[in-house]
């Protein structure tokens, strides 16, 4: 199940669904990376390494998360409107 489709809620957005699912997959990289810094026995190289790739993520995290908020609430209000719209009939 992707962030855009949590549930039987579906985003309608295009560009929200996409960058829900790009940062869902950037969350899942962070938490493998922090994981791994966790582990014991690991040489310095291998730490810094781990810490080398874990700065790119939170960058990166950073990057996708700026303009989320606003497109999240541009979403919770579209479908709240669509919520309230009265039901359209095919038939004539």
């Amino acid at each position: 199940m992707t962030a855009s489709n949590v549930g039987m809620t579906v985003v309608a957005s295009r560009k929200l669904s996409v960058l829900l699912d790009e940062l869902e997959e950037e969350l899942q990289n962070t938490l493998k990376l922090l994981t791994q810094l966790k582990m014991e026995g690991l040489t310095q190289d291998q730490a810094e390494g781990i810490l080398g790739e874990l700065s790119a993520a939170v960058l990166h995290l950073h990057e996708h998360t700026r303009g989320l908020e606003e497109l999240i609430m541009e979403e919770a209000i579209m479908q709240k409107n669509c919520e309230g719209a009265p039901a359209r009939s095919t038939l004539m």
